[in-house]
């Protein structure tokens, strides 16, 4: 019979502010990513403090942009979900279904 517990979300804070993935950045964080375009915070013309999207380490990996999986299975959402749990730079990369759901529990946990 398999073992139907949930498994430990492994969580991981910024290096810059401490954050909790799933939280926000402190303000001023240098890591905080502009919710528009995808690039820092702190040097973005955008600058809008009021759009932010909570932090979610993304390790630099060549296939799943989350944890490095190899060739992972193709899997279908919504754009809007899409958009709603993935930070705008990494929306066009790949992840995992196993990396999106960790990611959108963290997210739907924190309350975002």
């Amino acid at each position: 019979m398999p073992d139907l517990k949930p498994r430990p979300i492994r969580s991981h804070r910024c290096v810059s502010c401490g954050a909790l993935e799933g939280q926000y950045h402190k303000a001023g964080c240098p890591e905080e990513i502009c919710a528009l375009c995808g690039g820092l915070q702190t040097s973005c013309i955008h600058g809008d403090p009021y759009k932010r999207v909570p932090f979610i380490r993304y390790p630099l990996e060549e296939f799943c942009v989350s944890c490095g999986e190899k060739r992972p299975t193709a899997f279908r959402v919504p754009d809007i979900e899409w958009a709603k749990y993935v930070q705008p730079g990494k929306r066009k990369e790949r992840l995992c279904q196993e990396c999106y759901d960790r990611i959108k529990t963290i997210i739907d946990r924190a309350g975002r």
